[in-house]
């Protein structure tokens, strides 16, 4: 299989355990409140790797403690978004053809569909991102062998109780569809430039929706006033 076929077949099946599986769960006995539990538990796991892929390793925004470390590196496992090192060169790609060719997932370059289910080319990386990337040997080793702790998870999960692992591609799902709300809907206005988001997408991502800010001032860890994750999980992080 190719590259962009992997990423399809992980979407899709993710997807399908989790629009298949919550209903099922539900059907056997699961209640809201249990699914407000994990609801909320996964949004801060992805609310946090999304921090660690984001502000910590693509653009060097602040350098989290040991332990922080860790568990940002395992989160980002858990998302099965991608590896590190695919992230940060994927998403300073993006930063360095915004909107034009060669950005990796611009809604005009490769359209909605592909991008719901993942399908976009392999970014080659520049010297200077590999510079960006070599520099944390966590995150090297964590992307070479990123598909292995996540096969181990899913073991664990499926050992301990099975429905975890409707609640591992619902983790996937939920922060995709994030994903796909903010790179489709902040990169689609008639200039192509990128445009902040509402105060709904704000409640879900806590200042990622701040996205024109972002790309104005790529360096900065609080995007706005309403950027609660620069200005409250971070300090929590160092």
């Amino acid at each position: 299989m190719t590259y962009i076929d992997k990423l399809t077949a992980k979407t899709i099946t993710l997807y399908l355990i989790t629009f298949i599986g919550i209903p099922l769960w539900f059907s056997y006995g699961g209640t809201l409140l249990q699914s407000f539990f994990w609801f909320i538990l996964a949004a801060l796991i992805s609310r946090l790797a999304n921090c660690g892929y984001h502000r910590w390793l693509a653009h060097n925004m602040f350098e989290p403690n040991w332990i922080s470390k860790k568990m940002l590196l395992y989160f980002m496992v858990l998302t099965a978004e991608a590896p590190p090192g695919h992230y940060i060169v994927t998403h300073l790609t993006h930063h360095k053809h915004s909107d034009k060719d060669g950005d990796p997932h611009g809604p005009k370059q490769i359209g909605f569909w592909r991008m719901l289910f993942g399908r976009w080319e392999e970014s080659k990386p520049t010297t200077a991102i590999l510079r960006t990337y070599a520099k944390n040997k966590d995150a090297k080793w964590v992307t070479t062998y990123y598909w292995h702790i996540y096969a181990l998870t899913v073991l664990a999960f499926a050992i301990i109780n099975p429905w975890l692992l409707v609640w591992l591609s619902f983790i996937f799902t939920y922060g995709w569809m994030l994903c796909i709300n903010l790179n489709y809907r902040a990169h689609s206005g008639k200039d192509g430039a990128p445009k902040n988001l509402g105060i709904i997408s704000n409640i879900f991502m806590g200042g990622e929706d701040l996205h024109k800010n972002h790309h104005d001032n790529p360096g900065s860890v609080i995007y706005g006033s309403r950027d609660t994750t620069g200005r409250y999980i971070v300090p929590l992080l160092q």
